[in-house]
């Protein structure tokens, strides 16, 4: 297995790596097309953070205590949320390590588990704060919240999805790859190479390159 070489970027490496500029173009658009996509995610959800803080949450008569326990309880439900989503990555990082072929399905089944969390996550905001607020004209700005948000993520892990997919297809049709890995965080690869296939895997999160040459004897593609 090699590693990235010092001075030299982990994403460079990465599309030298790639057999044309065709599937080079393929990958660079895919990154950028996450990163605003994610962009706009973290922003909608620092917006509803703020909403809830400055909002809905401020109350005359809330005393510290209760404040506090509302706290208590969101870091309760973000623990939940995290541990969750650690186990969907753990998942897909299993199927990377074997260099199974992604399947469509796989991304779609993927995407929708990341979906429910986020929606799970919303909805137990909702209840708390309405235990918080139990008044109609709070309910009333809680649910709009919810649902502004709800279609924000929803529309946010469609468009996810079909970027996804789009990008397997092409790079898998067009190009001759094998596709392994492709989230947010990372892609992983298999292409060819001049003693047979070889695995290709970018962290996008640390900026971490790597490359290996497998055997792809018996696996199904």
């Amino acid at each position: 297995m090699s590693s990235q070489q010092p001075g030299q970027s982990a994403l460079g490496q990465f599309l030298h790596s790639l057999p044309s500029p065709g599937a080079r173009r393929c990958v660079i658009d895919y990154i950028g097309m996450t990163r605003q996509f994610h962009s706009r995610l973290d922003e909608a959800k620092v917006s509803c953070a703020n909403y809830v803080s400055n909002v809905i949450v401020p109350v005359p008569d809330l005393t510290p205590e209760e404040f506090a326990k509302y706290n208590s309880v969101i870091v309760q439900f973000n623990s939940y949320y995290n541990e969750a989503r650690d186990v969907v990555r753990l998942q897909v990082l299993a199927q990377e390590a074997k260099n199974e072929p992604l399947r469509t399905m796989q991304i779609t089944e993927t995407q929708q588990e990341l979906l429910y969390l986020e929606l799970t996550l919303l909805s137990r905001r909702r209840r708390t704060l309405n235990l918080l607020r139990p008044c109609r004209s709070s309910r009333d700005q809680l649910n709009t919240m919810v649902d502004v948000y709800s279609k924000i993520y929803f529309n946010y892990y469609h468009q996810q999805t079909l970027l996804m997919k789009s990008t397997k297809c092409t790079l898998s049709s067009v190009y001759g790859i094998i596709v392994v890995g492709l989230s947010i965080e990372s892609i992983k690869l298999l292409v060819t190479s001049e003693t047979g296939w070889e695995s290709i895997y970018l962290n996008l999160s640390t900026d971490e390159f790597m490359k290996d040459d497998v055997e792809l004897q018996g696996l199904v593609i």
